[in-house]
């Protein structure tokens, strides 16, 4: 499933060439930093004491298996470029929740969601959760645009890459 992840390795290879590794170290460092950033603007929407905003998301970085760390034992990773991409989706379904359907955040958000798709696979969740959020926000036509794009992007990755194993499936890798 990994040959799916195509915007870090693309970034990487566009920025530096020559050096793979540290690419994505630093590809990988700056998503952790904006991630750290976006993780205490989303906890402030919920939590109100700001120490313990700052509590969380300082275990958010000293966790062992958290990109912040995990990125110098495993540098070539794709995974923390996700992050940045989540949390800001998540910020903008809260901010639509909330504000109601301005065609700009919901255009924001569906551009969130390619970028992000390119990323991983598994950013659908969040156009999922805008659509769950209200009582009926999956009724609103104009809320499934970032599902769609989202969506197309998966069709868009899938027809580009060739895997060599036959089958990636869930039911195949068990």
């Amino acid at each position: 499933p990994y040959v799916y992840r195509l915007a870090a390795p693309w970034i990487v290879a566009m920025a530096s060439p020559a050096n793979i590794a540290g690419g994505f170290l630093v590809l990988n460092l700056l998503a952790t930093a904006a991630s750290t950033l976006l993780l205490l603007a989303w906890l402030r929407r919920f939590v109100a004491a700001s120490w313990i905003r700052v509590a969380l998301t300082a275990l958010f970085v000293i966790t062992w298996h958290a990109p912040t760390r995990f990125v110098f034992y495993y540098p070539v990773y794709v995974d923390p470029l996700l992050f940045p991409f989540l949390l800001g989706g998540l910020i903008l379904t809260d901010r639509i929740t909330r504000e109601g359907t301005e065609p700009g955040l919901v255009a924001s958000l569906t551009g969130v969601v390619i970028a992000g798709t390119f990323v991983r696979e598994v950013m659908l969740i969040v156009p999922v959760a805008l659509l769950l959020s209200g009582r009926r926000s999956w009724r609103h036509a104009g809320l499934w645009a970032p599902l769609v794009a989202g969506a197309v992007v998966v069709a868009i990755t899938h027809a580009l890459v060739q895997p060599r194993a036959t089958d990636y499936s869930f039911a195949g890798a068990a």
